[in-house]
């Protein structure tokens, strides 16, 4: 490889280590996206000099958007404050009222196999120890879940 390209690489590894967006590297440095992608699938090396220099891209601009973001909380910006509690905090947590939705609905098809089970079993009288065992689990079902009438 030539100087050209190992100062190019050099560079783009400086410019991740700012701001770990790929396109904005490479035009940056002047360099197609094909080029970079190139270096990174078939050099170990740089691949990984790539990785950590994103990593700590990400973290620097992770830095700069969560001051920004406490300073539009000392503005009382509500949206900022509203994010803020949102995410760090149970009691302002909003969560959608479809976020549980598969979980409900296996639970109800479990309870109602169970009941299945339970009526077919209630015809046989030696399986009456069976049958109260399928009674708890849906006991149990009915008991741990919440969100079952949801």
């Amino acid at each position: 490889m030539n100087k050209k390209w190992k100062g190019k690489r050099a560079h783009i590894l400086r410019e991740f280590q700012e701001n770990p967006l790929i396109t904005r590297a490479c035009q940056k440095i002047g360099i197609a996206r094909s080029t970079y992608y190139r270096w990174y699938n078939y050099d170990a090396d740089f691949r990984q000099d790539v990785d950590h220099a994103q990593n700590r891209g990400r973290e620097k601009l992770t830095d700069f958007a969560e001051s920004k973001l406490l300073e539009n909380i000392r503005n009382n910006q509500y949206a900022s404050i509203a994010y803020w509690l949102s995410h760090n905090t149970t009691r302002y947590r909003t969560y959608p009222k479809n976020v549980y939705t598969d979980e409900i609905r296996q639970l109800r098809m479990a309870e109602k196999a169970l009941e299945e089970i339970g009526g077919l079993l209630a015809k046989d009288a030696g399986y009456e120890s069976l049958k109260r065992l399928v009674d708890n689990e849906i006991n149990r079902i009915n008991h741990e879940s919440p969100l079952r009438n949801s």
